[in-house]
């Protein structure tokens, strides 16, 4: 099960409404001329990053005089190899080569971009696109069958505290292996039983220790408070909910929950 999956089941214990993709998105109709492109805003299959680590900026220039046009909110798949994992929420619009899908929700879909962006990145969405890949040599993801991929729709207000803790989680990886922060983690690090209330507020800071994180447990390290850089375990951490998550930056300072 994904980290998302455990988040979904404990938020949701009396369960949560289930839709195929293609009913609360579709592949993006609009084109753009690729005159109206540069690198910053032209995505092709080469400069998404594997593994979930977002883009960079293209290296080419497209080779058709008209793309396929991605607007903000979009989440952007390499379609070639899909178990190479490239995915990314378009912070903006442009245009993208014809090995690479644009999703886009549908008006009145109930989905945020953020937590759809964490479904179409979970590794059961890339096993289930693997499974029904099309070629051998170079796979490339069945659109049709992309399109009855079941997601789950919970309420806005879940969808919001998920995508929040999901955030900080993916944060914290990125410090931790040194690389910029966004959605893009890309780890198997079991998540921490998150609590629904917070009693006592107290202060932790800190880059993860990566060894200590197993059994459900969140382990901080603070090489400046502790001797010889000793693992501390902590409570489960309650993150709040940013509207803006560009700005998160760490270290933060967050409240630990007493809740158990």
């Amino acid at each position: 099960m994904s980290r998302i999956d455990d988040l979904i089941t404990q938020h949701c214990p009396n369960g949560v409404i289930y839709r195929t993709l293609g009913e609360v998105a579709g592949y993006s109709t609009t084109r753009v001329d690729a005159a109206d492109l540069d690198e910053f805003s032209f995505v092709g299959v080469d400069n998404l990053l594997p593994n979930k680590a977002g883009r960079v900026n293209a290296t080419h220039t497209p080779n058709t005089d008209r793309l396929t046009a991605y607007q903000e909110g979009d989440v952007l798949l390499g379609n070639i190899r899909p178990y190479l994992k490239k995915v990314w929420l378009a912070d903006w619009g442009g245009g993208c080569s014809g090995d690479v899908l644009a999703i886009r929700m549908r008006p009145g879909s109930g989905l945020l971009p953020e937590f759809l962006y964490y479904l179409l990145s979970s590794n059961s969405f890339f096993a289930y696109v693997m499974q029904r890949a099309k070629g051998a040599k170079m796979p490339r993801g069945d659109k049709a069958a992309i399109m009855q991929f079941r997601v789950p729709v919970p309420p806005v207000g879940i969808q919001r505290e998920i995508v929040a803790i999901l955030d900080a989680f993916t944060e914290l990886e990125a410090r931790a292996g040194g690389r910029a922060g966004g959605r893009a983690g890309g780890s198997t690090y079991s998540i921490p039983r998150v609590p629904r209330c917070v009693t006592s507020p107290q202060l932790a800071s800190g880059p993860m220790d990566r060894s200590s994180v197993r059994g459900g447990e969140l382990g901080l390290r603070s090489t400046s408070n502790y001797e010889g850089g000793k693992t501390v375990r902590a409570l489960p951490i309650l993150w709040s909910f940013r509207e803006d998550r560009q700005r998160l930056r760490l270290p933060i300072r967050r409240r630990l929950s007493a809740c158990v």
